[in-house]
Parts: structure tokens; sequence; C-alpha cells
């Protein structure tokens, strides 16, 4: 018996909805469970978007990796955000890592870029996302990076439109 995973599909077009019946309808011998609700936009999931779109435009002017302008951005400023409001175990391991630099300057600079890679936006509620995005952002304009503006990108920042 082979194991359905779990699909979501957002019914926005009509190749979408045949792409669902096409789904419910072939073989399987799992009983499975249909549900459908409406759809909520999520902030969340626009303001990652937005992160990607800005960390890909920023790391091509450098000729750095999507990886690398990320880790950039999250040593430079989602870490601070972290440790200031508490989120996780950030607090705790940076003050840890700040000890260690008294110590050990090479251990430290070691377990401060593992702290980093094991950081994640996802950690952030919206709030510190869109702090995070405002960062991001003044640092393009500062350098005369011109970075894209999605239709959402309002929705996403929480702001008036």
């Amino acid at each position: 018996m082979t194991v359905v995973q779990p699909k979501k599909f957002v019914l926005v077009n009509e190749e979408v909805k045949k792409r669902v019946a096409e789904f419910v309808k072939r073989d399987t011998e799992e009983v499975m469970e249909v549900v459908v609700r409406a759809y909520k936009k999520s902030r969340s999931a626009a303001q990652l978007r937005i992160k990607w779109s800005w960390i890909g435009v920023i790391g091509d002017v450098y000729g750095w990796t999507k990886n690398e302008c990320n880790n950039y951005y999250k040593r430079r400023y989602l870490l601070d955000i972290f440790e200031r409001d508490e989120v996780g175990m950030y607090a705790d391991s940076m003050s840890a890592m700040r000890k260690l630099m008294l110590l050990d300057k090479a251990q430290a600079d070691i377990a401060h870029a593992q702290i980093v890679d094991l950081s994640k936006t996802e950690h952030a509620n919206v709030k510190q996302m869109t702090e995070f995005l405002n960062h991001i952002e003044r640092d393009a304009i500062s350098l005369e990076i011109r970075l894209p503006y999605p239709d959402d990108f309002g929705y996403a920042m929480g702001r008036k439109p």
C-alpha cells in the first residue's frame, strides 16, 4: 500500500481544478479525506517570497549565492532581532558565543557561524520579519540596488494602501 503525501491545492483557475480532480480520481487503496475551505492569504508567505526575491537580487550584485546572501543578512540583522525578543534558543546561544569570544575568538567564530546556519526566518513572527525586511530594504537603498516590489508588498509589510 502506498502512503499518500498530503497535498494542498489553491483553486485559482480551471487548470488547478482539473489537477485536483485528477488527483482525487486516481486509483488508490487508501481512504482519503478531502477538506475544502476558504483560502486565507498568508502574510508570512508573502514576506518569504519577498525575502528570497530580494536576497536573489542582492546576491547577484555581489556574486553571492542565495544561501550566502541569506546568511549575511541573518548574521547582520536577524540574530539581533531574535536575541532582543528572546526567540527560542537564540538569546542564550548568542550570550554563550559572546563569552566564548573572550576565551577563544576562533571557536566563537565557528559557534557564531553555526548559530547563523541554524537560524531560520520561519522562526520570526510577522512583526519581526517585517523589521528584518525593512533592514534589507534600507541596505539595498543605501547601496543603490533596485529591488522588485510585488503587488502584495504593502500587504506583506502591513502597510495601509
